[in-house]
């Protein structure tokens, strides 16, 4: 990230928070202090400095640098987004609208192929799914989300009422020839006892 950008920063930062940011740094050259979040904050997208100096606006504390790097890349529950693209994708599967947290999730699941996010568990897709993510992270805008494809079939009416389905399960079960009771192991040593005493 270019210095100036970085003199914009912590311009903002010390109109927000006065003394207290001031203090933060005190003892720092400014050029070393440039110089450092530069560096540090180089490849961050405009969207993810807008999105930590947003942020900000609810602390009342100003951040040391670590924590303004948290800010602008809040850490995500990778697992959470995994199961939601795969709950997304599937509705899709089905024709049916889904509303997805943020595009770059729709995004990430094409990148990761539909077919291996739905067969694959999240301990087997965690490293590729965070490679999709880390993907879709680093851009500024999405495209919009496609509608899902249409002509899918709905599934079948059922013809009859499931208390008429039961009721001719009824019907048939009480029609077919009933299976012999089976003799339980009292009943046959009283009968082997009657044999005995009517055969001595």
């Amino acid at each position: 990230m270019s210095v100036e950008s970085v003199r914009t920063i912590l311009a903002t930062l010390q109109a927000r928070y006065g003394n207290k940011f001031a203090d933060l740094w005190r003892g720092v050259p400014p050029a070393s202090l440039e110089a450092v979040w530069s560096e540090d904050l180089a490849g961050f997208t405009v969207a993810e400095i807008k999105r930590g100096l947003d942020a900000c606006k609810h602390r009342d504390w100003p951040p040391t640098l670590p924590e303004f790097i948290n800010l602008c890349r809040p850490a995500m529950d990778m697992e959470r987004v995994f199961l939601e693209a795969q709950e997304g994708i599937r509705a899709r599967d089905r024709g049916q609208p889904y509303k997805w947290t943020h595009p770059a999730l729709y995004w990430a699941a094409v990148d990761f192929g539909a077919s291996d996010l739905m067969r694959m568990t999240w301990r087997e897709a965690r490293h590729r799914w965070q490679l999709c993510m880390d993907k879709q992270g680093r851009r500024d805008t999405w495209p919009a989300i496609p509608a899902p494809p249409a002509g899918y079939l709905p599934p079948p009416e059922p013809k009859q009422a499931p208390a008429a389905v039961r009721e001719q399960l009824r019907g048939l079960l009480q029609q077919m020839p009933r299976a012999p009771r089976k003799t339980t192991p009292a009943e046959m040593t009283n009968r082997v006892q009657q044999y005995q005493a009517s055969n001595p």
